[in-house]
């Protein structure tokens, strides 16, 4: 007999849900992914009698998830200065964007003063934030082995703020050896 995590993993079983007004809405059925082997298992009534308790189990690992999450952005949120600098970024796109679109009807007139705004020395205030923002900008990557180095960069970061150069380092090193791999690709 499976225990709960393995029957949904192995029928791929899913609880109802409908986006309704900005949310999700849970329902109470089950939706087996994997209905033919679970039929061939000859699973389908012992799915019929446990259906509470794999209801209650995802339910369960929804709200772990949710917490962790929570967790997550709370510890990113107390990243010293991180606020501040992509509010500083964000007003420049923006003026960027204005700027640019200004040439389109009356070549730059009308256009708010370019914020004054130094990213270097808030990088170098905060240089927790600016460790934070490169290895994201790695994470998000379309190369999935750049993009693992920089999330794990990236949750040393989150784990502990103060390990921050130690993360750095050890990600230009994964980087270096990275491009020695691929030298010839």
């Amino acid at each position: 007999m499976l225990n709960t995590e393995e029957l949904i993993k192995r029928y791929d079983i899913v609880q109802e849900c409908k986006f309704v007004k900005g949310d999700y809405v849970y329902g109470e059925r089950l939706f087996l992914h994997n209905m033919a082997l679970a039929e061939r298992d000859g699973a389908i009534p012992e799915l019929k009698e446990r259906k509470q308790e794999i209801l209650d189990y995802i339910k369960a690992k929804r709200e772990e998830e949710k917490r962790a999450y929570e967790e997550r952005k709370a510890k990113i949120a107390s990243i010293p200065g991180l606020k501040e600098i992509e509010k500083a970024k964000a007003d420049l796109e923006r003026w960027e964007d204005e700027f640019a679109k200004s040439f389109e009807d009356v070549g730059g007139l009308g256009v708010r003063p370019r914020p004054d705004i130094d990213l270097p020395a808030l990088y170098e205030k905060y240089p927790i934030a600016k460790a934070y923002l490169v290895a994201e900008s790695y994470a998000l990557k379309t190369n999935y082995e750049l993009a693992a180095i920089g999330k794990k960069a990236q949750d040393r970061i989150i784990e502990n703020h103060s390990d921050y150069e130690a993360a750095m380092a050890d990600m230009e090193k994964e980087l270096q050896e990275f491009t020695a791999k691929h030298m010839w690709d």
